[in-house]
């Protein structure tokens, strides 16, 4: 049997806990609240940094690939002036610069042109000049670096068919 003054401590003790929780709660969420500021803005400041992050491995992205881009072009034109007709320099460059770049995921769209240089007579003679150009798709993470790049050589024809 509960007295009733046990009864009225269980109540009385009962109410102040509640009292006491529901105080808490009201702190919690005013913390919660002042907080909530400085969440949105440390969430605002983070993407900040990783878009900031992000665009500078798209520039190494698209800096490296560029170069890769000259360094073919300039490797497939060698190949193409010890060929023996432009027809042949042609098929050549589409052949290496395919084969060269093909592997690297970042770049796309592969087109090459083999032409006579200007201002230079467009027959296949040793000493005349070819034009070796490499244009491609670059694709980098963020859509502002994503572009085409041309590469062109100009190199000296070393060989004809007199030659062999």
């Amino acid at each position: 049997r509960l007295s009733v003054c046990t009864f009225f401590a269980i109540c009385m003790y009962n109410i102040c806990f509640l009292e006491e929780g529901l105080f808490m709660k009201r702190k919690i969420r005013e913390r919660a609240r002042r907080g909530s500021g400085e969440f949105i803005g440390f969430s605002i400041s983070i993407i900040f940094l990783l878009y900031l992050f992000l665009l500078v491995l798209s520039f190494t992205i698209y800096e490296i690939s560029s170069q890769k881009i000259q360094n073919v072009s300039r490797e497939v034109a060698r190949d193409a002036i010890v060929c023996q007709s432009l027809e042949e320099a042609r098929n050549v460059v589409n052949l290496e610069a395919k084969t060269y770049l093909g592997p690297n995921k970042n770049i796309k769209k592969v087109r090459t042109k083999v032409n006579y240089s200007e201002d230079v007579e467009e027959k296949w003679v040793k000493g005349g000049l070819i034009d070796v150009e490499i244009s491609a798709t670059i694709k980098t993470y963020e859509p502002i670096t994503t572009k085409r790049v041309h590469s062109i050589t100009t190199i000296m024809i070393e060989r004809t068919e007199e030659d062999d």
